[in-house]
């Protein structure tokens, strides 16, 4: 297979890293900190790429957001709300029509939007509380309707999801998709063609095909016997990431484990817009949940995945199957590959 493309992949407490042969060697980027004691191996939680320049990344870390136009190679320091160093950036999302506007989101839980390419930065004023049962709320995910793109939706860490009609100006916090705090605890979301929302959560996949209104749940197959000391009460499979194949949105795939960190993990899949479900081959088990991917419109059959503890996988065939790459990391939780 071709080994023409980039990972980069983002530590908590290691910085940067990328590799320009698809996983074959790895270089260190150099992340230009702003003042000490901000150092290289910064907390990573997010990476996010232009969707018009693959050159073109922002990363989310405890210390502000960075700005890499090499492909990972460099990255610099942009001004932002999250410079205060009580406040954390978790996700940070272009937007899918004008990569100028980026949405930020921060721990404790709040939404920023720039319109200025990170110039100058507005609080879009979300109903989010500070506070959850796990602490500090953050905001997990950020996610597009592909019918419109002024439909965005956030998820929260342990308290549910919010829906903006008209590009992120007003906020709704939609009714949690079940009773217990494990289906409020939203880890990621894809959402389809058709407007259905699928989203992640430590007790299943849920899907509501009424704009969040309303879920049903899937719970998926047990793929490892639990053991008391990693599994909290409620919990059958821990699902984390999700992702969709770029040239056929109904298939999807969700990012699995026994808990967080987790002892061992999987990435299970759906041809069918999250009706039913199946586990894809990985090479190796993972060391601790599956945590994230990432895919890429230039090749729909290429796919990369990393578990929580530095394990690293590539799928050439549509995330059928799954490769881990010889080198491993620290707690990975920023990444992406994009073309030379």
């Amino acid at each position: 297979m071709s080994k023409d493309f980039t990972i980069c992949v983002g530590m908590v407490g290691g910085g940067v890293f990328y590799s320009r042969d698809g996983g074959e060697t790895w270089t260190m980027s150099v992340i230009k900190v702003p003042v000490p004691p901000w150092a290289p191996w910064i907390r990573i939680r997010y990476i996010d790429v232009d969707p018009t320049n693959d050159a073109h990344m922002l990363a989310g870390s405890d210390v502000g957001i960075y700005r890499s136009t090499d492909r990972g190679a460099t990255w610099t320091h942009v001004p932002s709300p999250a410079d205060d160093g009580y406040i954390h950036v978790w996700s940070v999302k272009f937007h899918p029509d004008d990569p100028n506007v980026i949405y930020l989101g921060l721990a404790p839980g709040a939404l920023w939007r720039s319109k200025d390419n990170g110039a100058t930065w507005e609080d879009l004023k979300a109903p989010v509380e500070p506070r959850c049962v796990v602490g500090s709320t953050h905001i997990t995910d950020i996610a597009f309707d592909p019918r419109d793109h002024r439909i965005v939706w956030a998820s929260i860490e342990a308290s549910g999801i919010m829906r903006s009609e008209d590009g992120g100006d007003t906020w709704v916090h939609l009714p949690p998709p079940g009773p217990t705090p494990q289906a409020q605890d939203i880890h990621g979301m894809v959402v389809l063609p058709d407007g259905k929302l699928l989203c992640a959560t430590p007790n299943g996949v849920w899907t509501s095909t009424d704009q969040g209104q309303t879920y049903s749940v899937h719970e998926l197959p047990i793929e490892w016997p639990p053991e008391p000391a990693a599994v909290a009460v409620g919990v059958k499979t821990y699902c984390r990431g999700m992702g969709q194949k770029e040239d056929d949105p109904a298939t999807v795939f969700v990012c699995t484990g026994d808990y967080v960190p987790g002892k061992t993990g999987g990435i299970q899949y759906s041809t069918d817009a999250g009706v039913t479900w199946q586990p894809a081959h990985l090479s190796q088990e993972p060391n601790s949940t599956v945590y994230l991917m990432s895919t890429h419109r230039a090749n729909p059959e290429r796919m990369v995945a990393a578990s929580n503890y530095g394990y690293v996988y590539v799928s050439e065939d549509g995330g059928r199957n799954w490769t881990k790459l010889p080198r491993e990391f620290g707690e990975i939780r920023g990444l992406c590959w994009v073309p030379n």
